[in-house]
């Protein structure tokens, strides 16, 4: 995935950043920091480069202007339709699994990431990812 991600010029954060916007379009910067489980200040570097590069939108909540929301840009959408679906760009990665073992992969991570809900970082992220 790593030599795909270079291909088409999107670093891991990037891809991770799109990722969490794809399924959560329009969610607050803050959110976004707890979903990535970074430090405030990385998540805002990190988000005002891909801006530059209109990987990503930040807009103002009309309900409540001290809130900024972040959308997939239209570059980020360009780089999300290229890479595709990393399934099936590495098929190989999950060929060792039964098709019942895929099934029960997804189901324990969708538990896995409900359980998570990163409102607390220092709990969920003991891999010391942002800090």
């Amino acid at each position: 995935m790593g030599g795909r991600l270079e291909q088409i010029g999107l670093s891991p954060s990037q891809l991770e950043v799109l990722d969490v916007l794809q399924q959560q379009e329009g969610i607050p910067l803050r959110q976004l920091r707890d979903a990535l489980c970074c430090v405030g200040s990385n998540v805002t570097a990190l988000v005002d480069r891909m801006e530059r590069d209109g990987l990503v939108e930040r807009r103002r909540d009309p309900q409540d202007r001290r809130i900024t929301r972040l959308f997939v840009g239209p570059a980020g959408r360009e780089k999300l339709e290229l890479l595709g679906n990393p399934a099936r760009c590495c098929p190989e990665t999950l060929e060792v699994l039964t098709p019942e073992q895929r099934q029960q992969l997804v189901g324990l991570l969708r538990r896995l990431i409900d359980g998570l809900g990163c409102s607390q970082p220092e709990r969920c992220c003991s891999s010391g990812k942002g800090e």
